[in-house]
């Protein structure tokens, strides 16, 4: 990525569901919709959500938040990453 804009939710870290973070942010940029949809032409332009969490979680967006994404003009990615609360190897595997 050569330029970006990145948005961190104002939203608690804990204890909020993850469309409830995607609502907020999503929400933010829509004033510049048409300058993104215009970007977005000629550059790959999308917002990506990160996701760290200690347990299962369920991905689920309602139609107003899909519309709100998709009237922005631009991608949406997610990336998930699943960090144990008891891992305290720090990254290391073990051999045996």
């Amino acid at each position: 990525m050569q330029n970006g804009w990145i948005i961190s939710s104002r939203l608690p870290s804990t204890g909020v569901e993850p469309k409830q973070h995607l609502r907020e942010l999503v929400t933010r940029p829509k004033p510049y919709a048409s300058k993104l949809r215009e970007l977005a032409r000629e550059n790959e332009v999308f917002i990506m959500c990160f996701i760290y969490s200690d347990r299962q979680i369920i991905l689920d967006f309602d139609p107003q938040l899909i519309a709100d994404i998709a009237g922005l003009g631009i991608g949406m990615g997610t990336e998930v990453y699943f960090l144990p609360e008891d891992d305290t190897s720090g990254g290391e595997v073990e051999e045996s």
